[in-house]
């Protein structure tokens, strides 16, 4: 009689081990991959980092503009510099005497230009320099179009550096060329000029 009783806690304690193996192989527990997503979608996983940078854009204290560049609230922009960071500059875009270019979006005459296309008040038959703004690239492109070109050069150098609210060496930083066409001198056609006050710029003659 022992010995049965005996084999029947034996069966029994058997089946509830095999049930116990079979319950743990059939409901394993969700991957910890999961468990991530699931604490990202609620909100409970980081939610701090994400609300600050949505509460940051939505109050226009940082956003970027149709044309690349980073805008702040104080009306000034931020441009690349050469060497890959940034140059606070005044919203030139928005100044009165800057005119965007109608046959090249994204493209803007800072002060002087050629009539043709962009008749207003600082188009001109024959300005004595043309400072172009592409947006795309963040650079500026100085065409010096009157001789003495080193005086031309300075007016151009004082009108950018004005307009941009910025000093020698933050001008020095920007993406630019200062070139003079084969008609007005031979002799300086095809050279990068630079600003009369970086380090590197072609001394001209006075």
């Amino acid at each position: 009689m022992n010995k049965i009783l005996i084999v029947l806690v034996g069966l029994v304690f058997i089946a509830l081990m095999v049930f116990f193996v079979i319950s743990i192989f059939t409901n394993p527990s969700p991957p910890v991959q999961n468990q991530i997503s699931t604490n990202v979608s609620s909100g409970s996983y980081g939610s701090n980092t994400n609300s600050s940078s949505y509460n940051t854009l939505d109050s226009g204290v940082s956003t970027s503009t149709s044309f690349g560049n980073s805008t702040n609230g104080n009306g000034s922009i931020a441009i690349y510099s050469s060497s890959g960071g940034e140059i606070q500059v005044q919203d030139f875009t928005k100044d009165p005497l800057t005119v965007e270019d109608p046959v090249n979006t994204g493209q803007y005459y800072l002060g002087y230009h050629f009539t043709e296309g962009v008749p207003d008040s600082t188009a001109t038959d024959s300005p004595p320099y043309v400072i172009d703004y592409i947006a795309s690239d963040q650079f500026f492109n100085v065409v010096l179009y009157k001789e003495p070109i080193a005086k031309t050069r300075q007016e151009a150098e004082q009108y950018l550096m004005q307009h941009l609210g910025i000093t020698q060496d933050q001008m020095c930083g920007l993406k630019y060329l200062i070139s003079v066409p084969f008609w007005v001198n031979q002799y300086y056609t095809g050279t990068s000029l630079g600003f009369s006050f970086c380090p590197g710029a072609t001394q001209l003659p006075q």
